[in-house]
């Protein structure tokens, strides 16, 4: 292989000429990196870039398909039987004006300083242009392909060969699949998914009816009948999930039902405090959530606080910032003293 390769302008090689900045054809530059050369292209109507190649071609036309313009073919191979006599004998033919001809510059010259061709052989792919979709996946020759989901929206490259499907975002490879062929297919990597969709592949039946066992028995025996009343089990899953989600609700009910006066008891009076236990539920589980998230390791409430007028706290101002009103209105607090002032442990006590 030569070390450098200077190509015309032809849309094949070349995406976007220009005389300083060239943008080569990404499945060209693949091509040219297998090989271990370059491409340079030549100059916008520069002809003298290549004057070489120009004279050639003109050499070779009157030597070569000129003989030949009043012989019909009915084959390929039967026009290379014809064309490789005349090819030969032009490379062999004497230069007018200098020692040796093509062959023997070839011999002589080139192919000392030709690189060895690599141990692969090159496998063609093309360079593609595609926008992730909402549901992380992008659409390629009918198939569609997972990505991670936090590329949704933007645009990727996709490098698809015979046998495989590289997606980069940014220059940096960032999804490979093998290629499928099935039109209206998905191909997705578990690793693409959101937490959320991970956890619900991972749920079965049998763990779903235990899930729900732990919220009360009319919890999983419910489970058990809404599951076998499809006809895939999976397809109740999302309902099952729903269900074991209102815990407060159904342990309120299992409560009720241990009263022994509770059918003297109106619809909306049983009704109302399943809603208030269920809020209460929800509103706890979210608070322990959000605590865990803040890694609040200190266990610090506003009730503990030292308020004695010697550490200059405003106790008006702390019960203000403990009704929380502050983060309803977007606010922050900086929290700001002396070391050793107790600032962190103000800090813990209005983030709990």
């Amino acid at each position: 292989m030569p070390e450098l390769v200077i190509p015309d302008n032809e849309q094949a090689a070349v995406r976007r000429a220009s005389r300083y900045e060239p943008d080569v054809n990404r499945t060209y530059h693949d091509l040219a990196t297998h090989y271990g050369t370059a491409v340079l292209p030549a100059r916008p109507r520069s002809p003298q870039d290549k004057a070489k190649v120009e004279a050639a071609v003109g050499n070779v036309g009157r030597w070569v398909p000129a003989p030949l313009r009043n012989h019909r073919f009915f084959s390929l191979s039967e026009v290379r039987e014809a064309v490789e006599p005349l090819l030969a004998a032009l490379n062999e033919r004497p230069f007018q004006k200098a020692e040796g001809s093509r062959r023997s510059l070839f011999e002589d010259l080139d192919r000392p300083a030709l690189k060895p061709l690599p141990a692969e052989r090159y496998e063609y792919a093309q360079w593609l242009k595609a926008r992730v979709n909402l549901d992380y996946h992008i659409q390629v020759d009918g198939h569609l392909y997972s990505v991670p989901q936090a590329l949704r929206g933007e645009e990727v490259e996709v490098r698809l060969s015979a046998t495989t499907v590289e997606v980069f975002h940014r220059h940096l490879r960032v999804a490979a699949h093998v290629r499928g062929r099935r039109k209206g297919g998905y191909t997705t990597l578990r690793a693409h998914l959101p937490a959320a969709h991970r956890d619900h592949l991972e749920w079965t039946p049998s763990r779903l009816v235990r899930r729900a066992r732990k919220t009360g028995p009319r919890t999983a025996a419910f489970t058990r009948e809404l599951l076998d009343s499809r006809p895939h089990p999976e397809q109740g899953y999302r309902s099952c999930l729903g269900l074991i989600r209102l815990a407060g609700m159904a342990q309120a009910f299992e409560e009720q039902l241990a009263m022994p006066d509770i059918g003297e008891l109106a619809f909306e009076d049983r009704l109302s405090p399943l809603l208030e236990r269920e809020k209460t539920e929800r509103a706890q589980r979210r608070y322990l959530r959000l605590k865990g998230l803040a890694k609040l390791h200190l266990d610090a409430t506003i009730e503990d606080l030292n308020l004695k007028a010697a550490r200059s706290l405003d106790r008006s101002l702390i019960l203000r910032l403990a009704s929380g009103q502050w983060i309803k209105n977007g606010q922050t607090v900086l929290v700001t003293g002396a070391t050793g002032s107790g600032k962190s442990y103000l800090a813990r006590a209005l983030g709990q």
